[in-house]
């Protein structure tokens, strides 16, 4: 074992979790039938599918519940949708199941699901990167990444790394996966990546200085300290739809989310939004 290792940590060496990782699938597909078939969305769940990191929560969570981040949440005119979670909460590099176990696996197997098909790619924080990460290399019609990860770096230099982020300090110089920890390389004008960017988030601040100018990257900034989605989810629905002019206009201001919230869902929505999601984030905690 690598000094730096930890010899147990909770998301990538308890039973439940390794279970759940040989045994299910960890991504679920549907379809919605008055959607467009040549058109495909690809979700992916971020490091808060459950929280804190216990069996309870785990087993509530992800054992009963099934949960898939963004299940609730579905790209409008896609005929298909591919929800897809990391039950290590290791920004997929250890990709999602036994059999799909890597970032190129889970490549090659999401290159032939989404064969033919205009392809959306979505997801915030670690789902974000993933988005990324996927949907460059496929050369998806578009990603909407809020608040995701460009460079997985600082959560390998972080205090006390080797126990929150296990598998990203253990396979930091492996071949296979250490190309992965940077996305520039991947990153290309032909599948524009629209990055929704908490501005007083350390988190994002670090993430934007340490991406650049990449091209294909549009960036999207909000007056908001919060990582993930730096709006209300109640916009999400409108937000897809908009054309790419429309969401290359959003670059030229600072957006505020409750202006945003107001423009995009409407006051009935916006309210009853607010409180929807608190209610949610109780729970989730609780």
């Amino acid at each position: 074992m690598d000094s730096n290792e930890i010899d147990w940590v909770f998301q990538t060496d308890d039973e439940e979790v390794l279970e759940t990782y040989r045994t299910r699938d960890n991504y679920l597909m549907e379809r919605t039938p008055e959607g467009d078939d040549s058109r495909c969305a690809v979700y992916f769940s971020s490091n808060d599918l459950y929280f804190p990191n216990n069996r309870a929560r785990f087993h509530e969570r992800v054992t009963l519940r099934n949960t898939f981040e963004w299940f609730g949440t579905r790209v409008p005119g896609c005929g298909r949708h591919i929800f897809i979670r990391d039950v290590f909460k290791q920004w997929y590099l250890g990709g999602i199941n036994s059999r799909l176990n890597s970032p190129e696996k889970v490549l090659k197997w999401l290159e032939n699901e989404t064969k033919g098909c205009r392809v959306t790619m979505v997801g915030s924080s670690s789902g974000g990167y993933a988005a990324v990460l996927f949907g460059s290399l496929l050369h998806a019609e578009r990603v909407f990444s809020f608040n995701g990860y460009f460079d997985l770096a600082p959560e390998t230099e972080m205090e006390d790394a080797a126990r929150i982020n296990p598998l990203l300090v253990r396979y930091g110089n492996d071949p296979e996966r250490a190309p992965f920890y940077r996305l520039a390389p991947f990153l290309h004008a032909e599948t524009p990546v629209y990055y929704f960017h908490s501005l007083f988030s350390s988190i994002d601040r670090r993430q934007r200085e340490l991406l650049g100018g990449c091209r294909g990257v549009h960036v999207i900034p909000f007056h908001s300290r919060r990582h993930g989605i730096p709006f209300l989810k109640c916009c999400l629905s409108r937000l897809f739809r908009s054309t790419d002019e429309e969401l290359l206009e959003l670059c030229g201001s600072i957006q505020r989310p409750l202006r945003f919230s107001l423009r995009y869902a409407g006051v009935r929505k916006t309210v009853s939004g607010f409180f929807r999601q608190a209610w949610q984030y109780y729970r989730k905690r609780h």
